[in-house]
């Protein structure tokens, strides 16, 4: 099993430095963008196997990302960080397709590993 792709969409620097941290290990290969336009870009520059993003961007809102990333791949699994104190409606009203987890701010480390860990096995 190759490096796994893993696309970082967050504009907050230290949940940038956390995730960088934490991810960057020889099983994946860490692309980190800070805005909805980056995001875009990097999408068409081939698929990631894992998608996390936060909703609240700088130059609008994640779920484009994540709409656009499931519509071009449908073997991306995506993890969505969230402020949110309750986006379970959210999610509901915007995304066809459902998301492999929802993580709320603030989170522990183990939390995201897990979470990123679940979701590259569902989609395998």
């Amino acid at each position: 099993m190759g490096q796994k792709k893993i696309l970082l969409v967050e504009d907050e620097a230290i949940i940038q430095t956390l995730c960088k941290r934490i991810i960057q290990c020889p099983r994946y290969q860490l692309k980190v963008v800070s805005t909805v336009k980056e995001a875009l870009e990097a999408l068409r520059g081939g698929a990631p196997d894992l998608l996390i993003t936060d909703l609240k961007l700088p130059d609008g809102n994640g779920t484009k990302v994540v709409n656009e990333a499931m519509a071009q791949f449908s073997q991306c699994a995506v993890i969505v960080i969230t402020g949110s104190p309750t986006p379970e409606k959210y999610f509901e009203d915007n995304f066809d397709q459902p998301i492999s987890t929802v993580i709320s701010k603030p989170f522990e480390i183990e939390i995201l590993m897990s979470a990123i860990d679940q979701a590259l096995q569902e989609k395998q």
